[in-house]
């Protein structure tokens, strides 16, 4: 039997674009399995706005560049990665404005399956933690005056060990890589039996059956094919269905020296591994590990995150969401709106709902009419008093008060559960809601305060420490007397009210008002504290679903696993450079 060895590369991430509409891994898929294509392709132009260009730099782009740069995108949104810093190992030219949008280094190689093999070595070597393995061609010949559209494929590549510490969905392993020269020391190395081998993908018949086919008790079964990167993502395809195509036409061809070869049958069981050979290179794919990992048990209601660059295109990206999330079942809404909220990269415009359903959540996108803030931080205000009852039947709450209480008593001389007012009271319920409100997810950016609750702000925003804080409330020191004005006192010290922030919570009363005097827009100011102690998970609610920079590991207590969700809307405009490209053609 075969294993992996310990140097295996994960596939996170994939996206393609090729002829017949096809745009992502299921279309892919049903176009080899049933050889099922849309009628028409993609419309030819590029998002400028998405990647921060004028219309004078996109023009100079070459129709590879652009797609490369989308693909990019859709590979690292599947993977749910950022991809800051990421290499980009490009099967020919066009890595460079990839490689500029990323930050990170660039190569071109000789081919696609090389792109592949240094992309795994950079990953071994530590030149890179994360690395996208590419490959884009030129657009056939086609009639005048008609779209040049090229197509092409990415993989998203990290390390076996570092994507299974990272939650990171695994669509395939990449087993082994080397040169055509080593196969058996190849499969050696990776630990893979040739005779585990679903299938190879070649362009050189030859050499694979002169060192494979001796090493089975069976004839070895070969497809032939030059598709690069794109057999990676056909290998990962094979391997996940557990079979191969049904609508397959390889022929094979004559190889010398008696070699045990044959054709891949459509339709065979695929459980084992796939090899994939072009120019000199060599590379092993390994089914995806199993998924060890529980569904997580949903407690209430679940956020749920769209975002975009434009306006135009938030609303595609909703109604695309909503399709996605009226097809889904109650299981994966918690992967979904982990995935949404979590693993997605955050655009200016954005829509965030909360739902106990992905139907509920899919209709509450719809018909929403509110856009969430483009700046995203929460500033806390911390009033003189408390201005409400006091949530004591919340565990949260209760152990922050009774962490106060237990500094305070000493200096005190008694338990902060015998007195009704006063600054030491107002102090310990700030700390148990500013607690409340960091276990759902919100935390403060900044935090100013008036009185009583400028130590609570300077404790908040880590000016000092909780000791810190208690001492100064109790010694009234010429330091930090709680009667300080703010302006004398570096460490209670605070900016304008909500500086650096676009949203404003109160944890006590009596700064909203001067929070909209000052504000330049009418801004969101949410009061944590009402007449029956229950406004704080309200107030949460509300500032997640206006857009607050919440902390997701709060919000969603057990990572969920990664899932697929729609891929972002470009909105493209017929470039100069595609045009002139198209009215050559033919």
């Amino acid at each position: 039997m075969s294993g992996v060895g310990g140097g295996a590369v994960a596939v996170v991430g994939a996206a393609c674009r090729l002829p017949g509409g096809i745009a992502d891994l299921e279309a892919l898929w049903a176009s080899l399995d049933t050889g099922a294509v849309r009628a028409q392709d993609a419309p030819a132009g590029f998002d400028a706005g998405y990647f921060g260009m004028s219309a004078q730099e996109a023009a100079r782009l070459s129709p590879e560049d652009a797609l490369l740069l989308e693909l990019t995108v859709e590979a690292l949104d599947d993977a749910g990665l950022d991809g800051t810093g990421a290499g980009v190992y490009a099967g020919g030219a066009g890595h460079h404005a990839a490689a500029r949008h990323l930050g990170g280094p660039g190569r071109s190689c000789p081919s696609p399956p090389a792109a592949v093999e240094q992309a795994c070595r950079a990953l071994h070597a530590g030149d890179v933690r994360l690395a996208l393995a590419a490959d884009v061609s030129g657009p056939p010949p086609g009639p005048a005056g008609a779209p040049a559209l090229p197509s092409g494929a990415v993989v998203v590549l990290k390390r076996l060990g570092d994507a299974l510490a990272g939650r990171d969905r695994v669509h395939g392993v990449l087993a082994g890589w080397g040169g055509e020269h080593e196969i058996c020391e190849l499969y050696e190395r990776a630990r893979v039996d040739p005779g585990d081998l679903v299938y190879v993908e070649t362009g050189d018949h030859e050499a694979i059956a002169r060192a494979l086919a001796p090493r089975r008790a069976h004839p070895l079964p070969v497809s032939t094919g030059r598709d690069g990167i794109l057999a990676v993502i056909k290998a990962m395809l094979v391997l996940r269905h557990r079979r191969t195509p049904r609508h397959r036409d390889d022929t094979l061809l004559p190889v010398p020296g008696g070699a045990r070869v044959e054709p891949v049958a459509p339709g065979t069981a695929a459980q084992g591994f796939v090899g994939i050979g072009d120019r000199g290179t060599h590379v092993i794919v390994a089914p995806a590990p199993a998924d060890l990992g529980r569904v997580v048990r949903q407690c209430g209601p679940l956020p749920v995150t769209v975002s975009a660059r434009s306006r135009q295109a938030l609303g595609e990206a909703v109604h695309r969401m909503a399709g996605r999330l009226r097809a889904a079942t109650q299981e994966e809404f918690y992967d979904l709106a982990y995935t949404s909220c979590a693993r997605r990269t955050r655009h200016p415009y954005r829509r965030v709902v909360l739902a106990n359903t992905p139907q509920a959540a899919a209709g509450a996108l719809v018909e929403g009419v509110r856009l969430a803030v483009r700046d995203g931080r929460v500033a806390f205000a911390y009033g003189g008093g408390i201005g409400g009852a006091l949530p004591f039947g919340d565990r949260v709450f209760r152990s922050a008060v009774d962490r106060v209480d237990a500094l305070l008593a000493p200096r005190l001389g008694r338990s902060l559960r015998d007195q009704t007012a006063g600054p030491a009271l107002v102090f310990a319920a700030q700390v148990g809601v500013t607690r409340m409100l960091a276990v759902r997810g919100i935390r403060p950016a900044t935090a100013f305060g008036e009185g009583h609750g400028r130590l609570a702000a300077a404790w908040a925003s880590g000016r000092m420490t909780l000791e810190e804080a208690v001492r100064a409330l109790t010694q009234r020191t010429d330091a930090c007397p709680v009667s300080c004005d703010p302006g004398a006192c570096p460490r209670c010290r605070s900016g304008p009210p909500g500086a650096g922030a676009g949203l404003f919570v109160e944890v006590g009363p009596g700064l909203g008002a001067a929070i909209r005097r000052g504000a330049l827009w009418p801004p969101l100011v949410v009061t944590t504290l009402g007449e029956d102690g229950d406004g704080v998970e309200p107030a949460a609610r509300e500032l997640i679903e206006a857009g607050a920079d919440a902390d997701w590991d709060a919000v969603f207590p057990r990572p969920g696993r990664v899932v697929g969700l729609p891929a972002y809307p470009w909105q493209r405009r017929i470039m100069p450079a595609l045009a002139r490209r198209s009215d050559h053609a033919g």
